[in-house]
């Protein structure tokens, strides 16, 4: 047999996966740039209330392990499009495939470019096409071999190393091995004037809804041996990402006092530790990058290939791995403002499908007029309010809006 395997082993590692990979896999696609560097860099910005977005994540992933877990992974799909055609048709199917089609290379050229911003922050160089080049040539060659078998394998030992970095630069600065001054106890809120009760909901619905059905958390449930294995990874990734967002947000509130100066606060804390602890978080925040990629990849090449082209061919799936790298490499050296206008394409996302489609796997099959009416309401409100930031709001009314049609889809 080739490396790979069938279709179902490459696009689901053969859905054979034991929990603690499961939890593993999950937390290392979890833990990208925008969770370890972005969370900690807002956090010497507006101080504690930054941990709302890990905490977001958190609530959101334990309410997937609750309510939605299992029934992804007994429905038998192989993707989250696929999943949609079970309960709302093949339309459904194809404009979540779209969705995810259009954007998805943009958000792999960004966490290529990050890669390519982390080299360069921590080697000193300036110049960002080789490494945004070998990141890309990394994760596309591994996946173009052995499919989400590959991916799960490598996010392993990805998590472990990512684990260890953090873990030693949480206990040296919170122990004291780093001086500086303890983070005060009272500056420790959940709500500041920069980020209050509103923001909170706002993080609750946008963030969290990502996290309770976004395509690529979902696809970590696709991968467990069974609906009860996915349940459990779900429920206990929640608090380990929920502890590790205190902590980056307490690391960011550390640094602002006690390693200020330019560049990423969790860099400037790096130039405080030992040698050894310092390689090995400098290893580990390529590997929180590396292990977003390739999730990334995989999952946005089998719904180009199984969704939109219609083939079930590991070869097929191949082809549009190699596509998907090639477009992302392009956008993350070339695309500037693209990456950004693509984003704005998943901005459809979370508030028009997340709402509808979760009502339709925890139902069963819905109403296909209204669905199709909530996705297109919820995600016109996600798009207005991303293009114009003044009306922040609409994602999350977008969100509420998409659930009570899809629900009045069920009532009728």
């Amino acid at each position: 047999m080739k490396l790979g395997g069938e279709f179902a082993d490459f696009v689901v590692a053969g859905q054979r996966c034991g929990t603690i990979s499961v939890v593993l896999t999950l937390l290392a696609t979890i833990f990208g740039a925008s969770a370890t560097l972005g969370v900690a860099e807002r956090a010497e910005k507006i101080g504690f209330p930054a941990f709302w977005w890990l905490a977001s994540g958190a609530v959101g992933l334990a309410l997937q392990g609750i309510l939605l877990s299992a029934k992804i992974r007994e429905s038998g799909a192989r993707t989250l499009p696929e999943l949609a055609r079970q309960t709302a048709g093949p339309l459904a199917q194809r404009l979540v495939a779209i969705v995810i089609a259009i954007s998805w290379p943009a958000v792999i050229g960004a966490q290529l470019a990050a890669f390519a911003g982390l080299w360069c922050a921590i080697t000193g160089s300036s110049g960002t096409a080789l490494p945004t080049i070998l990141c890309a040539l990394i994760v596309a060659i591994y996946t173009l071999i052995g499919g989400q078998r590959a991916v799960v394998k490598t996010d392993a030992p990805q998590m472990l190393v990512l684990a260890a970095g953090f873990g030693g630069l949480f206990l040296w600065i919170f122990s004291g091995k780093c001086g500086g001054a303890p983070v005060p106890i009272e500056s420790v809120r959940l709500l500041s004037p920069e980020f209050g009760p509103r923001e909170a909901i706002l993080s609750l619905l946008t963030v969290g809804g990502a996290y309770f059905l976004g395509p690529d958390i979902a696809s970590r449930s696709l991968v467990a041996r069974d609906g009860r294995t996915a349940r459990r990874a779900a429920l206990a990734a929640a608090p380990a990402l929920l502890s590790f967002g205190v902590a980056i947000a307490l690391a960011g509130m550390w640094a602002a006092t006690n390693a200020t100066g330019a560049g990423n606060p969790i860099l400037r804390i790096a130039a405080k530790l030992p040698l050894a602890l310092r390689l090995c978080l400098s290893i580990g925040l390529f590997c929180a990058v590396l292990s977003s990629a390739d999730t990334c990849l995989v999952n946005a090449a089998a719904i180009v290939a199984g969704d939109l082209a219609g083939s079930r061919s590991v070869r097929a799936t191949r082809i549009a791995v190699a596509a998907m790298a090639v477009a992302a490499t392009v956008l993350a050296l070339f695309g500037g403002d693209i990456i950004g206008v693509l984003l704005k394409a998943y901005s459809i996302y979370t508030p028009g499908v997340v709402c509808p489609l979760a009502v339709s796997i925890i139902c069963g099959r819905v109403n296909r007029h209204f669905w199709l009416a909530a996705v297109a309401a919820g995600g016109l409100c996600g798009l207005v309010g991303t293009i114009f930031p003044s009306l922040d709001f609409l994602p999350a009314a977008g969100m509420v809006l998409s659930l009570l049609l899809a629900l009045a889809g069920r009532a009728i």
